[in-house]
C-alpha cells in the first residue's frame, strides 16, 4: 500500500490532500484521516476501490514552531489495514 500526505496553507486555510493506493488484489472500503488528533475525514469507499484521493480544508491560523501531524488509517476488504502519517513543524 502507498499513502501520500500532502499539506499546504493559504493564509488561514490549511489544505490536507491524501492519497492511498491499495497494492495486488487488495481493495480499500474505508479511510480514516486525523490532524493533531482531531478528524478530517472518515471515508467509506463504496464500492471498494483500488485508490482513494481526497482534499480536505480547514481554517486556522499558522502558529510558528508548532508540530503537526497528520494520520491516515486505510482498511481494506480483507480485513487488513494500513497507516501512514505525515509530520512538520509550523
Amino acid at each position: 500500500m502507498s499513502i501520500t500526505i500532502t499539506q499546504s496553507h493559504e493564509g488561514f486555510l490549511r489544505y490536507i490532500s491524501v492519497k492511498v493506493t491499495a497494492e495486488g488484489s487488495k481493495k480499500i472500503r474505508h479511510v480514516e484521516s486525523t490532524y493533531d488528533g482531531f478528524r478530517l475525514g472518515s471515508d467509506s469507499v463504496q464500492p471498494p476501490a483500488s485508490v482513494f484521493a481526497n482534499t480536505y480544508r480547514q481554517q486556522e491560523g499558522i502558529s510558528p514552531g508548532r508540530d503537526r501531524v497528520v494520520i491516515v488509517t486505510a482498511k481494506h476488504t480483507d480485513g487488513s489495514s494500513d497507516s501512514g502519517q505525515l509530520r512538520w513543524r509550523d
